[in-house]
């Protein structure tokens, strides 16, 4: 089941899938790693958020 996260979050999770979609998984490792990956901002990340797969639909769609 793919929830949608509200705007203040959706915002984030797309610029995020529109680049880890160009530059690559690895991407992610980064994101979370630094000090601003440890919150609640990019929480989706996680595999435990309920808005994780629609993430990785958005990362799938800017694939093309």
């Amino acid at each position: 089941m793919i929830i949608i996260p509200p705007p203040s979050i959706k915002t984030v999770v797309l610029k995020t899938a529109s680049f880890v979609a160009k530059n690559g998984r690895g991407f992610e490792q980064r994101i979370l790693s630094s000090a601003e990956g440890s919150g609640p901002k990019f929480s989706f990340l996680l595999g435990s958020s309920p808005f994780h797969a629609y993430y990785n639909e958005r990362i799938e769609f800017y694939k093309g």
